[in-house]
């Protein structure tokens, strides 16, 4: 099960995976992702993507789930919150890109990025 939302005020997208997952559930998520991504008139400010109960069936959907996250991150997304009660292997987590225990902790983090760039752009006018 998976969703993907817009927060068009704050220039956030939303992405949530739970349950247990195929590669074809997988592969239909990073689908949406990426019509969300084209139909943008410029890369969101953040994403947070909330993958807590998310449970990959296979060794196989485990490792499209690393495509996927490279994915967002790549996506030119100022900055990428990833909820999950463990790092994703093989993904980069630097300054841009931090791995959250709490939905909460990774919005807060993704909405003072957001502010201080509004903050920034109306002091240089």
């Amino acid at each position: 099960m998976f969703s993907v939302k817009v927060d068009v005020i704050h220039s956030v997208l939303e992405l949530h995976l739970g349950g247990p997952f195929t590669e074809q559930q997988l592969s239909d998520f990073a689908q949406e992702l990426k019509s969300v991504f084209e139909s943008l008139p410029e890369p969101p400010e953040g994403v947070l993507f909330e993958r807590k109960n998310a449970r990959p069936a296979n060794q196989h959907a485990s490792q499209l789930l690393v495509i996927v996250c490279e994915f967002i991150r790549d996506s030119g997304a100022s900055r990428f919150a990833d909820v999950g009660s463990t790092d994703v292997p093989g993904l980069t987590y630097d300054i841009n890109t931090r791995r959250f225990v709490s939905e909460e902790e990774g919005r807060r983090w993704l909405l003072q990025s957001a502010a201080s760039a509004l903050n920034d752009s109306k002091h240089r006018c």
